[in-house]
């Protein structure tokens, strides 16, 4: 069985903006954020996705509206795209390097979060629910978070979030723009990556 994934993360938002840490607290899109929705919906428009899952936090769910619009796709609004709890330090500004360390490193256990196993295990139980609930040839869109997808990168590919900054380094990109996409595709078994996060395809 084939299936292709079009993962999607959401566009800026106000706690962007600012650089707040967001985790699962929720902070809207601003019109920048609207705008890179509207490029990620161009960006798919001929893209024949069959079923969609989004994240239920706000965020999403508005990048979600925005690329689904006028295309009838059944979604689902699932807790198991949802990002990362980083505890305490949710709604905290990123730019103390004690966070950024924690937020490369998935180390917010002691703050009351999760860690990178925690989100691991969330991240193979919401993939193994979507591949049961996929049929062969299915293309599906995921709406979601940043760290939730390094994480899944991790977990399927192998590359750890530092070396998915020092390819996107080393590419001149973002290791992961607003508004960004990234495909990967599961085939009787195996998961295959086509290309980390950029904002074109």
């Amino acid at each position: 069985m084939k299936i292709t994934f079009y993962y999607v993360r959401h566009g800026q938002t106000y706690h962007n903006q600012k650089g707040i840490m967001q985790g699962q607290s929720g902070s809207a899109l601003t019109e920048n954020g609207f705008t890179q929705a509207r490029r990620a919906r161009d960006e798919l428009k001929n893209i024949p996705i069959t079923k969609a899952y989004v994240s239920p936090l706000l965020r999403a769910k508005q990048m979600a509206e925005v690329i689904l619009e006028g295309r009838d796709i059944p979604t689902s609004y699932d807790a198991g795209l949802i990002e990362t709890y980083f505890g305490s330090a949710e709604e905290k500004p990123y730019e103390d390097n004690d966070y950024k360390r924690r937020f490369n490193e998935t180390d917010w256990k002691d703050l009351g979060g999760e860690d990178e196993e925690d989100v691991k295990n969330r991240i193979v139980s919401f993939m193994n629910k979507v591949i049961q609930e996929s049929e062969d040839g299915d293309t599906i869109l995921l709406v979601g978070h940043g760290d939730y997808f390094l994480i899944l990168v991790h977990t399927y590919f192998g590359y750890t979030k530092y070396q998915q900054k020092e390819i996107a380094n080393k590419n001149h990109t973002k290791r992961l723009p607003e508004g960004g996409i990234a495909s990967f595709v599961y085939n009787d078994g195996e998961m295959e990556l086509v290309h980390l996060m950029k904002e074109r395809l």
